[in-house]
């Protein structure tokens, strides 16, 4: 996501002023892993290979309208 529109979602309202605080979490050791906003309720799966930026878009797009689906 490039500055100007990661700026206009924080203006919005639809992204975090401040670094976001995760919690990592994992149901069998390791093998799946899953992020959640400190606070927030959405599971997010995390892949070794993901893109972070990609995955904060989607999840905070997600966090913020509180549109789980799909």
């Amino acid at each position: 996501m490039e500055d100007m529109d990661k700026a206009e979602k924080i203006l919005s309202g639809q992204w975090p002023t401040k670094n976001p605080k995760w919690i990592y979490e994992s149901p069998d050791k390791g093998a799946t892993v899953y992020r959640r906003l400190f606070g927030g309720k959405y599971k997010q799966l995390v892949n070794k290979n993901d893109d972070i930026d990609k995955l904060n878009e989607e999840y905070f797009d997600k966090h913020f309208t509180g549109d789980y689906s799909g």
